[in-house]
């Protein structure tokens, strides 16, 4: 790639993460504003909570990796439980413990095999399952192969 084609190709991918990360930002501002206007729903949310029996498997809405790692253990145990639900979960969790303790600790074993194996069946990515990263574009061709 000649220099004046790479350089123009970085600046416009640069113009593009700055836009995203601006977008990123005033979402993240406006949930914000919204979740501080909402009325008190603490009281609501723990009866809610209680009303599920003991059985029942909750995936919760904005998880914790101790939250996650107990409903990836019950979710995966349970035959009859949609896994597909645990996809946050499974997403939060591998990236937290990492690629190292993902397959050298046997504590994450089931981790490993559970989660990124719904990870994947999901289409989504995890830096964790697959340590390599996305899969890379295919080499260029020579320029004795192009211009031939």
């Amino acid at each position: 790639m000649n220099p004046k084609s790479f350089n123009a190709a970085l600046r416009a991918t640069a113009r593009i993460a700055c836009c995203a990360g601006l977008v990123g930002l005033v979402a993240c501002q406006a949930k914000v504003e919204d979740s501080a206007s909402e009325p008190d729903t603490a009281h609501a949310d723990s009866q809610h909570e209680d009303s599920y029996p003991e059985d029942e498997i909750v995936v919760p809405e904005e998880p914790t990796f101790d939250e996650c790692m107990e409903v990836i253990d019950a979710g995966f145990a349970d035959p009859e439980f949609d896994t597909s639900e645990l996809l946050e979960c499974c997403l939060l969790t591998t990236e937290e413990v990492g690629y190292i303790a993902l397959y050298d600790d046997p504590q994450y074993a089931d981790l490993n095999e559970n989660c990124c194996g719904e990870i994947m069946n999901q289409g989504e990515f995890s830096s964790a399952c697959t340590p390599w990263g996305p899969p890379t574009p295919p080499s260029m061709c020579s320029k004795e192969a192009a211009h031939a």
